[in-house]
């Protein structure tokens, strides 16, 4: 009973263990290729479905692309269609691991393990070691499996043990709760795949029950992103219920024809293994064939459950891309955060733009537009703040770290362009109230220099995107047309002092205009900053953990 009992715990733990150390091996070998496609926001379904399949078989988890797809749609980084693809191509991506399992090399585990621990410690290149890393949970994978049979010996000659299991798994519907209670303590579909897979191949569980208990499996796998949902806006709940029904439905559709099914599988592989891991696969990609011809009509039942109110479509003056779910995947996590700066940018330069429009046209309206984006620049650069601190806490790659302070520096110089904007408010209210004209030449010198500017805060904007290439170009374009636009200040101050010395302007009008230009100046310094110290390369080449 004890080596029954220590051989489940162990084997269990063991399966975890190997899946984590395979799946992240993976994923810091893959890079940040994995983030980028799975971030692909693409109108075509298919490709959807084979993306999510493609992330799932790689990071062997797909609770995790689950989790990464309610935090996409959460952020709006995705729809909800699309995300639904994303769900689809899980589920059927979770099903290479069992087939992994059917492998008959658990005589070769140590061996491999031995091998995966040598790449590991020799090699020097970080992707190598990674590999190594996936290597050796491989082996480790069918250590676990070999591990839960270890007992069974004793189970199979207790006949009390036995009738025990047959009378809990004889029926398909207790199979199918046994199966979806595993999976949701174990918090891993693949893992209770294993299991099953070992006790089946112990002669503890027949081919019945071991169907019912992989259908469980499927609903029971939803918990993760159930749970990942709680606290989240109404996008991410939907997309959380919208897997719990996918699968759900999968199962209550199998159901009658559960026994056809069972005889059927029975001649898709020569051993219990392979049979149901066949299962695992082929219910899967038969739920996904099902449901693709009806996922525009299955968001829009998700759109009816929780439907979106009047409330919900105002403006969001928060954080919109930042989501907590992405932080346990940093490239994730600073590939949102850098939308984020993006969206800062355009904000603090849309800010300057008003003041312009107030200047030329005497315009309080803007005015009061100006402060209230203020305060939202100030609220984004808090929340990016406590965001940067807590991915902090996570294991980052060493340019995942250099990062963090330079996005911290983007949000500040950000601020500080709202900041000039807010200042010039005040000289705009005065220029109003007191009337003071400002003469046409000073007026076509501020608009060649916010045209020079628009330019600039262009090219800041654009360097904050993953797509954006050539960084370092872009940095001495910036810093070119930060050098022109000094140049463009000075030279309008000084005509604007030859005008108040022959009286042409008035002394309050220029003291204005000069302290307008100044804060004009300053923007553009905060506006190549932003260019240096934007993503570049850095994000590009970031491992993903």
């Amino acid at each position: 009973m004890q080596q029954f009992v220590f051989g489940i715990l162990g084997g269990v733990s063991l399966l975890l263990l190997s899946l984590d150390m395979m799946g992240k091996g993976l994923e810091r070998a893959a890079g940040d290729s994995l983030r980028k496609i799975l971030s692909m926001l693409t109108s075509n379904l298919l490709v959807g479905v084979i993306v999510g399949a493609l992330v799932t078989a790689v990071i062997q988890s797909s609770a995790a692309v689950i989790v990464l797809a309610v935090g996409f749609v959460n952020a709006g980084l995705m729809t909800l269609p699309q995300a639904l693809g994303i769900i689809y191509g899980a589920n059927i991506g979770t099903t290479i691991t069992g087939q992994l399992m059917r492998l008959n090399i658990a005589q070769y585990a140590l061996p491999i393990i031995f091998a995966g621990v040598v790449i590991s410690y020799v090699a020097k290149s970080d992707r190598i070691k990674y590999l190594g890393q996936a290597l050796t949970g491989f082996g480790l994978l069918f250590l676990g499996l070999n591990t839960l049979t270890s007992g069974s010996a004793f189970v199979k000659n207790n006949p009390a043990m036995m009738d025990f299991i047959v009378r809990y798994t004889s029926n398909p519907l207790m199979s199918i709760g046994l199966g979806a209670l595993i999976t949701a303590t174990v918090q891993s579909s693949s893992a209770t795949t294993g299991l099953v897979m070992s006790l089946s191949e112990a002669g503890l569980l027949n081919l019945s029950a071991a169907a019912g208990m992989i259908l469980g499996n499927n609903i029971g796998t939803c918990i993760t992103a159930m749970l990942a949902s709680i606290g989240t806006d109404k996008a991410a709940r939907r997309t959380a219920i919208g897997h719990t029904g996918f699968n759900v439905f999968g199962v209550l559709f199998a159901l009658p024809f559960f026994n056809t099914m069972v005889t059927l599988l029975q001649g898709s592989a020569p051993n219990l293994a392979g049979q149901i891991a066949n299962l695992h696969t082929f219910f899967n990609v038969g739920t996904t064939l099902i449901f693709i011809p009806f996922t525009r009509y299955y968001a829009k039942f998700l759109y009816k459950v929780i439907p979106t109110t009047a409330e919900d479509e105002k403006r969001i003056v928060g954080p919109r891309f930042i989501d907590k779910l992405l932080l346990d995947r940093p490239s994730y996590a600073l590939s949102a955060t850098y939308k984020e700066l993006g969206k800062c940018t355009e904000l603090a330069t849309e800010m300057y733009r008003k003041i312009y429009n107030s200047l030329i046209n005497d315009d309080r309206k803007p005015l009061a537009e100006v402060l209230v984006d203020e305060e939202v620049l100030n609220d984004l650069q808090a929340q990016i703040t406590i965001y940067m601190v807590e991915l902090g806490k996570r294991r980052l790659s060493d340019d995942q770290s250099r990062q963090i302070p330079s996005v911290l520096h983007i949000v500040g110089d950000a601020e500080r362009i709202g900041d000039h904007a807010k200042e010039m408010v005040e000289h705009c209210e005065k220029k109003i109230s007191q009337k003071l004209p400002f003469s046409q030449i000073a007026l076509a010198e501020l608009g060649m220099i916010i045209r020079h500017m628009d330019t600039l805060s262009d090219l800041a904007t654009r360097s904050l995107s993953e797509e954006f290439e050539n960084h370092k170009e872009a940095v001495l374009d910036a810093q070119k047309l930060q050098r022109q636009l000094v140049d463009m200040v000075e030279k309008s101050q000084q005509g604007h002092i030859e005008r108040l010395e022959q009286g042409t302007c008035t002394v309050n009008s220029g003291i204005l205009f000069m302290d307008i230009l100044s804060h004009m100046e300053r923007i553009s310094e905060h506006l190549a900053n932003i260019v240096k110290r934007g993503p570049g390369d850095d994000l590009r080449r970031m491992v993903t953990l």
